[in-house]
């Protein structure tokens, strides 16, 4: 078996280079995009919740706490939440709202199962 970078190789140097040509938007229907796209900033502009769960430090539940206190719900669209001090202190977090200030991490309700 081939590394994956062994196997990236050998698709680059096998693969089939396409002529350049530019061209405007309208008529791009049908073609392949040879170069990289690229966004000029981060688009949502702040970090996201990608899954429904529970956000809160880390560091509380590498150091082995496994009981927290929810201190509110912040679904998508709402301003972001500020977490609390206490190190037991969690936001409940719908998927696609903003990670609320103070977390670095979101337990999805299904991990909740096996802590």
């Amino acid at each position: 078996m081939i590394t994956p970078a062994e196997a990236e190789r050998l698709i680059l140097e096998n693969m089939v280079r396409f002529h350049r040509e530019d061209c405007p938007l309208l008529a791009a229907h049908r073609r392949v995009l040879r170069g990289e796209v690229r966004a000029d900033r981060d688009l949502p502009p702040f970090d996201r919740v990608t899954m429904d769960g529970y956000a809160m430090r880390a560091a509380s539940l590498a150091e082995g706490t496994r009981t927290f206190t929810v201190e509110g719900v912040q679904a998508a669209g709402m301003r972001a939440f500020k977490l609390g001090a206490d190190p037991e202190s969690a936001i409940e977090v719908m998927t696609g709202a903003v990670l609320p200030e103070g977390a670095d991490s979101v337990v999805p309700y299904l991990a909740l199962i096996y802590i």
